[in-house]
C-alpha cells in the first residue's frame, strides 16, 4: 500500500484533518480492481491483494470490522507473515553486500532491536517508529500545521519523527530501488514490500480489533514465537502479560502488575522443569534485581504451566475487570 511516496514525504503535507480518520484516508489509496475474496479463497490470493481488498471492503462498509478481523486471523495462521526480522537482515545483507544498490545514509541496522540491549526506552521507540502508527504522525502534522497557534518545536519534533519512522524508511528506499537498473535491487525490493506488507498487516489489524497492535523485530535466537500485552488499568494500575515460546525452555508466560508505579506483582509459568528449578533458585536475585530499578515487589510466585492454569485466569480476570480499553499489543 503506496501510502505516501518521497514528494510527500518531503512536504509532509496529507489530507487527515483527525488521526480517527486515519484508516478511511488510508482506503483511499486502495486499487479500485480489488475483489473481496471469500475464506476459501484466501490461498489464492497474494497478501498484498487480500489485504487491499479487506481496506476497500472496511470503507465501504462491504464487510464490518468482526468479519475483516475473522479473515486476519486466518490469515496470520495460513500464510505466516510476520518473519520481518528474516527481511530486515536479508535487506541489510543484500544493501551491505553492494553498496552501490542504495547509496544512502539510512542505517538499516536501528531497525533491529537485539535481546541484550532491550530496554524499556528502546522498545517504546522501535514500537513508535514501527510503521504501523505512521499515517497518526502525518495527520498530527496536518493538525498542528492547520491550528492558529503553532507549537513549532512540536512540529519539528514530530516531523523528526515522520522520517526515522520505518515505514517512512522503507517508502524512501523503495522508491531509490524503483529507479536503480541493478539487478540485485529487485531482490532487495522484494523484502522491502514484504516488510511494508506487513505493517499494512498490523494497521489493518489494529483498526478492526479497536486496539494498538504491533510488532518487535526482535534478535533472539532462542524465540520461536511471543506476544506481549500491555494495558492501563483504572486504580493507577498496569497489567503486562508476556508469552514466549523458547527454543530450549518452550512455553513461558509472565504476568505483571505494577500498582502506584512502584508496587509489582509477578506470576511466572514455565513447562520445563528445569526452568522452574532455575526460577525457584534464583528468585531471591530477581527480588534484587526488581529492587535496583525502584520497584517494591510484593508478590512474587512460580507456577508449573499446566498447573498454574488456575492462577492464570484468576489474575487476567481481574486485570480485565479494572481495564480501561487502552494498551498495545505487541508480536516478536
Amino acid at each position: 500500500m503506496d501510502i505516501s511516496k518521497s514528494e510527500a514525504l518531503k512536504n509532509i503535507t496529507v489530507k487527515q484533518k483527525n488521526p480517527k480518520s486515519e484508516t478511511k484516508n488510508i482506503a483511499k489509496h486502495v486499487a479500485e480492481k480489488a475483489t473481496s475474496p471469500t475464506e476459501k479463497e484466501i490461498k489464492n490470493f497474494s497478501v498484498k491483494t487480500l489485504l487491499d481488498s479487506l481496506f476497500k471492503d472496511l470503507s465501504s462498509g462491504t464487510k464490518s470490522k468482526s468479519e475483516v478481523l475473522s479473515t486476519l486471523k486466518q490469515l496470520d495462521i495460513s500464510l505466516n507473515i510476520k518473519d520481518t526480522v528474516a527481511d530486515l537482515k536479508a535487506l541489510i545483507q543484500l544493501i551491505k553486500s553492494d553498496e552501490s544498490i542504495l547509496k544512502s545514509d539510512i542505517k538499516l541496522d536501528e531497525m533491529l532491536l537485539d535481546i541484550k540491549n532491550l530496554t524499556s526506552d528502546n522498545l517504546r521507540a522501535h514500537i513508535e517508529k514501527s510503521g504501523v502508527f505512521f499515517e497518526s504522525k502525518l495527520a498530527e502534522i496536518s493538525f498542528h500545521e492547520k491550528i492558529n497557534n503553532i507549537d513549532l518545536p512540536a512540529l519539528v519534533r514530530l516531523k523528526d519523527e515522520v522520517f526515522s519512522d520505518v515505514k517512512s524508511v522503507l517508502l524512501t528506499i523503495q522508491d531509490k530501488l524503483n529507479n536503480t537498473n541493478k539487478p540485485e535491487a529487485k531482490e532487495a525490493l522484494v523484502h522491502v514490500d514484504k516488510i511494508l506488507t506487513n505493517i499494512y498487516y498490523y494497521q489493518l489489524l489494529s483498526f478492526s480489533a479497536n486496539v494498538n497492535i504491533s510488532y518487535l523485530p526482535l534478535l533472539w535466537t532462542e524465540l520461536e514465537d511471543g506476544r506481549i500485552q500491555l494495558k492501563k488499568l483504572k486504580q493507577s494500575k498496569y497489567f503486562c502479560e508476556i508469552n514466549l515460546k523458547l527454543k530450549r525452555y518452550g512455553k513461558i508466560d509472565l504476568l505483571l502488575m505494577l500498582s502506584d508505579d512502584k508496587y509489582v506483582d509477578i506470576s511466572f509459568f514455565a513447562e520445563d522443569e528445569n526452568l522452574l528449578q532455575l526460577l525457584n533458585q534464583n528468585i531471591q536475585a530477581l527480588q534484587n534485581g526488581i529492587s535496583k530499578i525502584g520497584l517494591i515487589s510484593l508478590n512474587m510466585y512460580i507456577f508449573d504451566y499446566l498447573k498454574g492454569d488456575k492462577a492464570k485466569k484468576d489474575t487476567k480476570a481481574f486485570a480485565d475487570s479494572l481495564q480501561t480499553g487502552e494498551g498495545i499489543n505487541i508480536h516478536v
